[in-house]
């Protein structure tokens, strides 16, 4: 899609279109959502043309197709930088937000249950791609357990933090919360990230280099019931 010198055969396309005579467009988003990450894909100008077929590329078909590519490069760049975990860990745990000593950090659930019982779907090749670095993350919070650093529960507990934030946005004053949940999984999901990006102090170090191990602690929290709802 890009060379060296230039970028002319790549398009940023929207998903959900900006004006009402394109594809997809929905009139009760906002324009801040049009113009959100979300709703944004990197084509090339005969797949961005092609695309133009609604029937065939659908809102959740374009979805899919992003989600599933940014979880195979996710997965290929942490393979290149492991260490990025051990540098995850410890930016998650140092954001200053309150703890929230609500549930068991240690506990967790089959992965498949978790997400079919929040209806992830879009969220769910990412999640089911990273689950391997499971084990490596285990160790790593190991080490921390054994040298008496309390860096994974302010972790566990500053991405709970973020998640109650952004769920309670979709709930509202409801008391009847899970099909909301379930609605807008995957949404509440990307959000979560997002935050955790606009949070984290980067320093010197890339957004390319630390966004996929951040991705492996957000599935690891996933897990652990840190992100979305835990299975009756």
């Amino acid at each position: 899609m890009v060379s060296q010198s230039n970028a002319k055969n790549s398009n940023i396309c929207h998903i959900e279109a900006a004006n009402p005579d394109g594809q997809r467009y929905r009139e009760d988003m906002t324009d801040k959502e049009r113009a959100d990450y979300e709703n944004l894909i990197l084509l090339c100008v005969d797949h961005h043309t092609e695309t133009d077929d609604v029937h065939k590329y659908t809102v959740a078909t374009l979805k899919k197709m992003k989600d599933e590519h940014e979880a195979k490069i996710a997965s290929r760049n942490l393979g290149r930088s492991p260490s990025m975990l051990k540098v995850a860990i410890n930016k998650i745990s140092e954001i200053g937000l309150s703890g929230l000593k609500d549930t068991d950090a240690s506990k967790s659930f089959n992965i498949t249950t978790k997400l079919d019982y929040n209806g992830v779907t879009n969220k769910r090749r990412l999640i089911n791609d990273l689950k391997v670095y499971y084990h490596k993350l285990n160790t790593l919070y190991d080490e921390l357990d054994r040298a008496g650093s309390l860096r994974k529960e302010n972790l566990l507990d500053n991405i709970r933090h973020i998640y109650l934030d952004v769920s309670g946005r979709y709930i509202g004053q409801s008391d009847d919360y899970m099909p909301i949940i379930r609605q807008h999984s995957d949404s509440i999901f990307e959000e979560v990230f997002n935050e955790l990006l606009q949070l984290v102090d980067f320093g010197d170090v890339s957004l390319e280099e630390l966004s996929p191990a951040l991705r492996v602690v957000m599935v690891d929290a996933f897990m652990r019931c840190k992100i979305l709802e835990e299975p009756i």
